[in-house]
C-alpha cells in the first residue's frame, strides 16, 4: 500500500523532473531556417574579403607534405597565400594582384611572373588550381562545376573537368555568423591528393 508521503514525495520528484525538462527545452537556441541554395550561392558571392587559417598535407606519387596556411583573400583576383613549417618558418608566400603574381621561397629568394596556377607549380611543384581554389575554398563552385549538395543546401562534392578531372569533397562545415563555411575539404587533380582543414575564418 502507498502511503500518503511516499505518494506525496513522488508527486514533487516528478514535478522537478518536469521542471528541469521544460528549463531544458527553453534554454535551446531556436534552429535556424535552412536557406535554399540560390540564398547561399548569393551570400558567398558577397563575399569577396575573408581570410581562413589551417593545415593542409598534399600528397602526389612521388612526395607528400605537410604545413600550416593563411589564405587571405582582399578581393577579385587580389590574395596572398602562405604556407608555413610547423614551427612557424616561412615555407612559400604567394600574393596574386590581377595579372601580377610574386611568388618567395623557403630560401627567400623572389620571383615575378603572370599566371599563377603554372608559376606556383613551376617554382615550388605544387599542382593547384589557385582562381578557382579561391571560390571552392568558400563553399562557392564556378559556372564550369558539375556538382552536387547536402540535406543543409550546401556542397558536398563538385568535378571540374576542364582540362583534365578535378574532384572536390567537402567532408565538414562550421556555422560562421549568418554562413556556413567548410572546415574540411579534399581536392583530387589526377594522381595528387590535397586535404585541407580550416580551423579559423575571419570574415570583415
Amino acid at each position: 500500500m502507498i502511503t500518503y508521503c511516499q505518494f506525496n514525495r513522488g508527486w514533487r520528484l516528478l514535478l522537478v523532473a518536469l521542471t528541469l525538462c521544460l528549463s531544458a527545452c527553453s534554454s535551446r537556441p531556436p534552429e535556424q531556417p535552412v536557406l535554399t541554395w540560390p540564398q547561399r550561392q548569393l551570400q558567398l558571392q558577397q563575399l569577396i574579403r575573408y581570410q581562413a587559417r589551417g593545415s593542409l598535407i598534399y600528397r602526389t606519387p612521388e612526395r607528400s607534405f605537410y604545413a600550416r596556411f593563411n589564405w587571405q583573400q582582399n578581393g577579385p583576383n587580389h590574395l596572398q597565400w602562405r604556407l608555413t613549417h610547423p614551427l612557424g618558418q616561412t615555407l612559400l608566400l604567394l600574393e596574386q594582384q590581377g595579372s601580377t603574381v610574386r611568388l618567395q621561397d623557403h630560401q627567400g629568394q623572389h620571383y615575378q611572373g603572370e599566371q599563377a596556377e603554372q608559376f606556383l607549380q613551376c617554382q615550388s611543384g605544387l599542382e593547384l588550381p589557385l582562381p578557382l581554389l579561391a571560390h571552392w575554398l568558400i563553399g562557392l563552385p564556378t559556372p564550369h562545376d558539375q556538382y552536387q549538395l547536402d540535406s543543409q543546401q550546401r556542397l558536398k562534392q563538385l568535378i571540374h573537368a576542364d582540362p583534365s578531372p578535378i574532384h572536390l569533397n567537402y567532408l565538414a562545415y562550421r556555422d560562421q555568423g549568418r554562413l556556413s563555411l567548410p572546415t574540411q575539404l579534399q581536392l583530387e587533380i589526377g594522381s595528387h591528393r590535397l586535404l585541407l582543414k580550416i580551423d579559423q575564418w575571419t570574415l570583415p
